[in-house]
């Protein structure tokens, strides 16, 4: 018999049967004169499912290591923040040491009665930075249970297997970062008088003037009439711009400080006791002065230089604003604002949650807003210095986030002035780059000094011509 080599021939029962070569994939075979395909051997399967399965490794073993990097910052931002309360509270406690060695007149009436007054200032102090650091610890632990919350123990089918695994692929953030310094401010092309500050909310077009060269502070609302802006003050006095919030159902306030119209530059000239408050739903209407109870006192006291913002995740409105006329910039936070409640309730139960030791001087205006990407941004300003910027992943963690500089050097040119250092911080928009990193358009202001204008305590106020200018910054989310 002649041999095939495709296949093989072989008789059964006395019947020819042609059986065909073997497949890979398969076999095929004649019964009673009829083709059959036997299915494909299972090689294929298994090779797919175990690469799908080598997939799912591959992509737990990368999850498990994003865990892993932002358990990581976590715990350093912790401790960072731990040895920085520490190194005030040793700072404080040398200051006392000193101070009690060296008070003159401490066995006096009156010294020991301002070294007592030292010691209580001292006292406050200290509670501030305890305060914060307690803030702070609560946002991490939240961080950290966000976090382990996503792993699990087992298998899942109740057996014991010794292993972390990853429930999904959702993992804690870091807090988010600014990327450098701003760009450097580009002047800004007003409509009418030349004005300062023209505080807004993020993508809203909403803008609210300083002082206009001439004329009266303005109002701008899209969709409405350019108007004098409504809110009401006496004879002689100006609403002034301190920040901005959107409030609880997206609803939308401006701070003021009401000071009497002059040509002064001291601090006393733009700030208030305490910041008055304005719904843009009613802006003829003054919803009365800004107050709050600071930590180891039963006493408000006036908030100044305020902005806010919603926080969705206690259900409290932040505030950011000075303790009286001159005293530090400090975190405020309402109660839990109740269901059916009046819009403007939260503004009643106001305390203080801890001061910023990070911002300078922070004596001018300030805005705090929410990221869309998560977190939150406060830009803040200093008489004579710089704009500044902090973030956090909560309201609380910007009392210690490390504050980063916007505004470069913080000398802005104009021609034929002096530089003039930036003030009135106010965000315009907030927009997502293909990179993933948030871009953060914001307004400064300055008023610049003629070049050859005289110094010195007797020198007249230089001529008032405002001016505002924008800066970009980049967040890391």
């Amino acid at each position: 018999m002649a041999e095939n080599l495709g296949g093989s021939a072989r008789l059964d029962a006395g019947e020819a049967k042609l059986e065909p070569p073997r497949q890979p994939g398969g076999s095929a075979r004649l019964d009673a004169g009829e083709a059959k395909l036997e299915p494909p051997r299972q090689r294929g399967a298994f090779a797919n499912a175990a690469r799908a399965r080598e997939d799912v490794l591959a992509t737990r073993l990368a999850n498990a290591a994003a865990a892993d990097r932002a358990f990581q910052t976590i715990l350093q931002q912790a401790v960072q923040n731990n040895a920085r309360s520490l190194q005030r509270l040793d700072a404080i406690e040398a200051e006392i040491r000193e101070s009690a060695a060296n008070w003159p007149g401490l066995d006096t009436p009156a010294g020991a009665r301002q070294f007592q007054q030292f010691l209580t200032g001292k006292t406050r102090e200290i509670h501030q930075v305890v305060s914060a650091a307690s803030a702070d610890s609560r946002h991490r632990a939240t961080q950290v249970q966000a976090l382990t919350s996503h792993y699990r123990l087992g298998t899942g089918d109740g057996s014991q297997d010794p292993h972390i695994r990853l429930v999904d692929n959702t993992i804690a953030a870091p807090d988010p970062t600014i990327a450098g310094v701003g760009s450097p401010p580009m002047p800004e092309k007003q409509t009418g008088s030349p004005y300062d500050l023209g505080a807004t909310i993020p993508g809203t077009g909403i803008l609210i003037t300083g002082d206009p060269e001439s004329g009266h502070p303005r109002l701008h609302i899209p969709g409405k009439p350019d108007i004098d802006n409504p809110f009401p003050v006496d004879d002689g006095f100006r609403a002034l711009p301190t920040g901005t919030a959107v409030g609880p159902g997206d609803s939308q306030y401006a701070f003021y400080s009401v000071r009497p119209y002059g040509p002064g530059t001291s601090p006393e000239n733009y700030i208030a006791p305490e910041s008055r408050v304005q719904n843009l739903a009613d802006p003829a209407t003054d919803l009365g002065p800004l107050l709050g109870t600071p930590i180891g006192s039963d006493t408000k006291v006036g908030i100044s230089q305020a902005s806010g913002v919603y926080d969705r995740e206690s259900n409290t409105m932040m505030i950011v604003g000075n303790v009286g006329q001159d005293g530090q910039r400090a975190l405020w936070q309402s109660a839990p604002i109740a269901a059916g409640a009046p819009p403007n309730a939260w503004m009643n139960s106001l305390h203080e949650v801890g001061a910023f030791t990070n911002l300078g001087a922070a004596n001018r205006e300030n805005q705090i807003i929410s990221l869309p990407l998560g977190g939150y941004l406060l830009t803040s300003a200093s008489d004579g210095g710089q704009v500044v910027g902090v973030t956090a992943g909560s309201p609380q963690g910007l009392l210690q986030a490390p504050a980063q500089d916007l505004t470069g050097p913080g000398f802005i040119p104009s021609p034929g002035n002096q530089p003039a250092v930036p003030y009135g911080p106010t965000v315009l928009s907030v927009e997502t780059l293909p990179s993933g990193q948030e871009q953060v358009t914001m307004r400064v202001s300055t008023w610049p000094t003629p070049e050859g204008w005289p110094v010195g305590p007797d020198a007249p106020p230089p001529p008032y011509h405002p001016r505002t200018h924008t800066t970009v910054f980049n967040i890391n989310p």
